[in-house]
């Protein structure tokens, strides 16, 4: 018996039914399935025999969702149930799925990055990113993290989320700004404005490139020992960690190695405004930027047929060197703005309790006229009224203004310093009833108020920080 069975192009890619028999036979209908993935994988189009299931094809993928299900006018689709009577087309559902972008700042003392939404983000969603730098510092632009590729230099920026991703903010310094040749006002803060003026070896430096062009280097400066390379000055430093402790570390992370030999880039001094009378700022530095110490010996001195005791602050090392080595080498690009200050060494600017009741007029120095001093005793404690520092800042839990950070500079030089940083430092008043003690300022962690307290040994030692004070007019 003749079979036949009749096809057309036609039919098969235009008309959806197929027919199929023999003679005296009834026709075999089929339809086209096909499956529309919104963006997802393809799925190659079903033939099916009419009345029957269709045969669940392999979930389609897509970046960034997850697939739900098929739908037949907007209508959950049962390939168990459901059967075929025409040509349908199944669309795919999408779920879309939330990814984690991750900000990082690559140097957080240049400046600050925000999001104005938190995460995690819907995949396609956007976020606006914004950068904002501290004084001299320049935004850089924003790079990805892992291929390290530049993303936008546009701050803000307007980032349309995708997979997880790291997005780290870059920065450059400014480096005429850098030099802080003229004083800056950065804060106007109700009780503590703040400033930037000269510079000074701060931060250790890890970048082996550049390290390499410093060793280079043959020349430094006669004056401050500092060497110049491209419009900045760095300085070198043989690591001298107190009591050659090994947990010393530099504010990068980088172990501190004794007697390794480490450079240092000269950076603008920040200070903090204390008081401002007729337009002349009284500042004091906001790190610990030395250490030196206060004098040498413990032996009295005769000096114009005076006796001199060791903790007299007019014929001390550490004014000595504050006046000469650190004035000259801090503003050495410009000095101008720097007033002399009227500085009082009685006896009414150090503690007003003595050990054995008796003021010591020995222990008092003659009032001096410096560009760069030590604050007081009083000074840390009271204000010109007699009134506690601490009540001035009624927001103020704690000294703030006294808790000070040693830094990396200060630290290789052999600072002592507590693990989280903070050191201790000179005042310039004498103990009054003995003279081989001056009083320090040490803070004890960061919750705890600052202690003052006095230590014969450190007389002569140099473990103990230097926090320089100016008295400055704009």
């Amino acid at each position: 018996m003749n079979r036949f069975c009749l096809f057309s192009i036609a039919i098969i890619f235009s008309i959806s039914t197929v027919s199929c028999s023999q003679a005296g036979e009834e026709k075999i209908e089929y339809h086209i399935v096909t499956f529309k993935t919104g963006g997802g994988t393809k799925i190659e189009p079903q033939q099916v025999k009419h009345g029957d299931t269709v045969k669940r094809p392999p979930d389609p993928k897509r970046e960034g969702f997850t697939f739900g299900k098929w739908t037949y006018k907007d209508k959950a689709w049962s390939f168990p149930n459901n059967t075929v009577t025409q040509d349908i087309t199944l669309t795919a559902t999408w779920v879309t799925n939330d990814y984690n972008l991750t900000l990082q700042n690559d140097n957080k003392k240049a400046g600050t990055i925000s999001a104005n939404k938190e995460g995690p983000f819907a995949y396609g969603s956007y976020v606006t990113l914004t950068a904002n730098p501290n004084w001299s510092f320049i935004f850089d632009g924003w790079y990805d993290g892992t291929s390290g590729e530049l993303i936008s230099k546009d701050n803000p920026y307007r980032h349309q989320t995708g997979l997880d991703q790291t997005i780290v903010a870059k920065w450059t310094r400014d480096k005429e700004a850098a030099l802080a040749k003229t004083p800056v006002q950065l804060s106007s803060d109700k009780y503590w404005p703040t400033f930037a003026y000269g510079i000074y070896p701060q931060t250790h430096v890890s970048d082996e490139s550049l390290i390499s062009a410093l060793n280079a280097l043959q020349s430094p400066d006669p004056n401050t020992g500092w060497y110049y390379y491209k419009n900045e000055y760095f300085a070198k430093q043989v690591a001298n960690n107190y009591y050659r402790d090994s947990s010393y570390r530099f504010d990068d992370g980088t172990p501190m190695v004794y007697g390794e030999e480490y450079w240092f880039k000269c950076e603008p001094i920040y200070w903090r405004g204390l008081e401002q009378k007729n337009g002349v700022y009284y500042l004091l530095a906001n790190t610990l930027l030395d250490v030196h110490c206060y004098y040498h010996d413990n032996l009295n001195r005769t000096i114009d047929e005076k006796t001199i005791y060791p903790n007299n602050y007019k014929h001390s090392d550490v004014r000595s060197w504050l006046t000469g080595y650190f004035y000259d080498s801090a503003f050495k690009l410009n000095n101008r703005n720097v007033v002399t200050a009227s500085v009082d060494n009685s006896l009414s600017t150090s503690s007003v309790s003595q050990h054995n009741g008796v003021k010591d007029e020995l222990c008092a120095s003659e009032n001096t006229s410096d560009k760069v001093f030590l604050p007081s005793f009083k000074d840390y404690f009271y204000d010109a009224n007699g009134y506690w520092i601490h009540d001035l800042d009624p927001t103020a839990t704690v000294f703030t203004y006294q808790r000070c950070y040693t830094t990396d500079w200060s630290r290789a030089r052999g600072a002592w310093c507590a693990s989280n940083g903070l050191g201790y430092f000179w005042s310039r008043s004498p103990v009054l009833d003995s003279q081989h003690l001056v009083w320090c300022v040490n803070t004890k962690d960061e919750k705890d108020d600052a202690i003052v307290f006095n230590d014969s040994q450190y007389l002569s030692g140099d473990a103990i920080s230097v926090r320089p004070a100016i008295k400055m007019r704009l």
